[in-house]
């Protein structure tokens, strides 16, 4: 694979005729395929992520599944050849990498009635192997005859996740200890709209969630909002722009882990 060179982007603010220069795109060809390949988690010197790629050894209904993979960086700009972690992530359905927090690894996997679950797997304890966890197992306490398809946890006690449950849209659903039967799982009103929100990514260094969204007033089909979190509440989300990272394509799962580094798709 050719090294691959980075470009600075130089765009004009929107408002104003002054150069901008901000932010430097590089798309990450050694992890790229011809298919989609998205929601991309940073562990160390390991990629996790998620492609539809084409899969050699599967039967025709199956070669284009989606599949869980991981990759090493080799140095600054490189990364080994994507690997699959065989079915202690993936199975014959759809399975898509789509959350994780120190202890867990959470998946969607998506059956033929398009009705999708999320599972969780525990971590195993290895810097040198990251991506490794135990096998997977259902999240009862979130699944519902819906399609739950995204999660991020947003404390020890609570979590964000995705759900159409409601009224057909994907709506931001938020998930506590005291959840149960008797006082289920509450949308986040200041977070949805009458549109569609998923890729949930909350970042901890700046206490600010990340997720895409189709809603009026972007630029694309789906973009890149942001909303502070303070005091167990959501600031009115914006149109993440400082960057430039939104377009007149579809962006999503942007993943921020510090003030200059993000991975989005």
């Amino acid at each position: 694979t050719p090294r691959v060179k980075e470009k600075e982007v130089v765009r004009p603010i929107r408002d104003t005729d002054k150069p901008y220069k901000d932010t430097i795109l590089t798309n990450v060809e050694t992890l790229n395929s011809t298919e989609d390949d998205y929601a991309p988690f940073l562990v160390y010197k390991y990629m996790l992520f998620t492609s539809n790629r084409y899969l050699v050894a599967e039967g025709n209904t199956l070669e284009y599944t989606e599949k869980a993979y991981f990759s090493k960086r080799k140095n600054k700009r490189r990364w080994n050849v994507p690997k699959q972690n065989g079915y202690t992530w993936n199975s014959d359905n759809n399975t898509a990498l789509i959350g994780m927090d120190e202890k867990r690894l959470f998946f969607y996997r998506a059956y033929y009635d398009d009705n999708g679950e999320i599972f969780v797997a525990e971590r195993i304890k290895d810097r040198r192997n990251p991506w490794r966890a135990k096998r997977l197992k259902k999240v009862k306490w979130i699944n519902s005859d819906y399609d739950e398809c995204s999660i991020t946890p947003l404390s020890k006690d609570s979590l964000l996740f995705v759900s159409n449950r409601n009224d057909g849209n994907y709506d931001i659903y938020l998930r506590t200890n005291r959840t149960s039967a008797y006082y289920p799982a509450q949308p986040v009103k200041e977070l949805n709209s009458e549109a569609n929100e998923c890729d949930l990514f909350y970042c901890n260094y700046n206490k600010t969630l990340y997720f895409a969204s189709d809603r009026a007033g972007g630029v694309g089909g789906f973009d890149i909002y942001e909303s502070k979190y303070s005091d167990g509440k959501f600031s009115t989300p914006t149109l993440y722009k400082d960057t430039f990272i939104n377009s007149v394509y579809d962006d999503r799962d942007y993943h921020r882990y510090n003030d200059s580094l993000a991975y989005f798709a």
